[in-house]
């Protein structure tokens, strides 16, 4: 948990490089977004498989109910369920057959659905707000300012 107190320098790196006029603003926000997005899927993916992982009865958990060994399973393969699990629940597209087995499995799904109604809301938001900088800025190069036509409207 100390590591993460690390992640602080992150939040710096894109305050700074967002600040730099020699990269785009555009797209230094979007690889934030981004960046934030695929960190809270993973930390949500990789918990939820420690909750099953420390359970004491592998067969009733989230997990254990689709590989009843799950342990044994490549780690790759139970970090994508893991993964696939975190984004359709990020993405309220739902899980079918992966879904919370016992108590502890329940809270977390709805801690991480509660957390999922604040960070849904920020990426949204920040989006818009991109696109609406983006599409005003365009609109300054494509529309001559209200002044020039006016003085046109004057002079002919």
């Amino acid at each position: 948990m100390l590591r993460l107190w690390r992640l602080r320098r992150v939040s710096s790196l894109f305050a700074r490089l967002e600040k730099d006029i020699r990269f785009n603003y555009f797209w230094i926000r979007c690889t934030k977004l981004i960046t934030v997005t695929l960190f809270a899927l993973h930390c949500a993916g990789c918990f939820y498989y420690l909750i099953a992982d420390r359970y004491p009865n592998p067969e009733r958990t989230w997990i254990g109910a689709v590989y009843p060994n799950f342990k044994e399973e490549s780690l790759w393969r139970r970090y994508v369920t893991s993964m696939y699990w975190s984004i359709v629940t990020l993405t309220t597209t739902g899980y079918g057959n992966l879904h919370a087995e016992n108590t502890g499995e329940m809270l977390f799904d709805i801690v991480y659905m509660l957390f999922n109604l604040g960070l849904t809301p920020y990426l949204i938001g920040n989006m818009t707000n991109l696109v609406v900088h983006w599409t005003s800025r365009t609109r300054d190069f494509v529309c001559p300012p209200p002044t020039f036509f006016y003085w046109f409207l004057a002079v002919s």
